[in-house]
């Protein structure tokens, strides 16, 4: 008796999971900066300059970066991971992450400084805020280039099923 073969997520389920990704990567990324941030503040008690804001945003998103790794090479995309090339798969990880990366860290920065200037809010809420847009945008960035560059095996347009035999009866 074969095993059927399971269909694949559709685009919407596997933005949804992707969402949920990366709703725990962001939780990720703001609990490490918002406590760098307050170590920083606690340590030094001066006001957080860009260059410090720009260090604890590219850490905070690092360990972002690994928890999504394993989320999404284990649910979201995890039929579409060929085993045969399983380095290949990490190292365009890694460069899709490196653009989000640099994509994240740059809105972010934008952003708490936007924010900053205007005033109206504390470095706190400005820190946070900023993390939020990079977060956004990255999150736009990254979905494409995962989808397109590294967990591109699956096909979800034409899927179509296999035979299944089951006992006497082939079914499609």
């Amino acid at each position: 008796m074969a095993i059927p073969h399971k269909h694949p997520p559709s685009t919407v389920l596997r933005l949804v999971r992707f969402a949920a990704t990366g709703a725990i990567n962001t939780a990720v990324d703001f609990a490490i900066l918002n406590i760098l941030f307050l170590l920083y503040l606690w340590i030094a008690d001066i006001p957080l300059s860009d260059g410090w804001y720009m260090t604890f945003k590219g850490l905070s998103f690092c360990a972002a970066v690994v928890n999504s790794w394993f989320l999404n090479k284990n649910w979201v995309f995890a039929d579409a991971a060929p085993a045969d090339k399983p380095g290949k798969n990490k190292a365009m990880f890694l460069v899709v992450s490196t653009v989000g990366f640099g994509v994240n860290v740059a809105v972010s920065l934008l952003a708490f400084s936007g924010f900053q200037s205007l005033g109206t809010f504390g470095v706190t809420a400005s820190a946070n805020m900023g993390a939020l847009f990079g977060t956004a945008a990255a999150l736009i960035t990254n979905f494409i280039g995962y989808r397109l560059l590294v967990f591109k095996s699956i096909n979800i347009t034409t899927y179509e099923p296999t035979n299944i035999s089951v006992g006497d009866h082939t079914r499609v």
